[in-house]
């Protein structure tokens, strides 16, 4: 119930107004992930848009393989190398999502050390000529430039945020969009 309500919140407040995205959340057995069908939308989430899946990549309980994001084998190994992701957002708010299409980094509003966000970086990738795409072989070790962020900014597609909890989850969310805000300025 608390995803259905972090995703519908996410959806009424504009920071995610595409309604696309991802939703996870390791469950308490830390072996099991809940997460988003691939055509969930954020404005109209349902129980049978979450499913159940092991590390390893296998459907617990819910939707079949073919239901479940492209990109699930990143989300799982971002779970996997990180203990401390209880909860996970593959988001589009609007401002950061600008920034991303661009291929442009914004600068955090705060001083670091009051910032929600522990790290923020761009995601490039030097192996793939224009994006990436699926879960590409370049992809799978760009954990290992995050060890230590909280918040990706993933050109042409939008931002992930890592959090211990929901409320922390849509406070990075909330602080990234409204810094993306404060760095936007229109092209004339």
């Amino acid at each position: 119930m608390d995803l259905f309500e972090t995703a519908r919140q996410l959806h009424t407040s504009g920071l995610n107004k595409s309604g696309q995205g991802v939703l996870a959340a390791r469950l308490d057995e830390r072996d099991v992930i809940c997460i988003t069908a691939a055509k969930s939308d954020f404005k109209s989430m349902a129980r049978q848009d979450f499913c159940f899946v092991n590390l390893a990549g296998e459907v617990v309980k819910g939707a079949s393989l073919q239901e479940l994001p492209a990109n699930l084998n990143f989300y799982l190994k971002v779970f996997q190398d990180r203990a401390d992701a209880i909860v996970l957002a593959h988001v589009y708010p609007p401002y950061a999502s600008t920034f991303a299409a661009k291929a442009q980094l914004f600068e955090l509003s705060e001083n670091p050390v009051q910032s929600p966000v522990r790290e923020f970086i761009k995601v490039e990738c030097l192996e793939c000529p224009s994006r990436f795409t699926g879960l590409c072989s370049c992809r799978t070790d760009i954990r290992k430039s995050y060890a230590g962020a909280d918040a990706l900014l993933i050109i042409e597609d939008g931002i992930i945020v890592l959090a211990a909890d929901l409320d922390a989850l849509f406070l990075k969310v909330e602080y990234i969009e409204r810094s993306a805000e404060k760095s936007f300025q229109p092209t004339h």
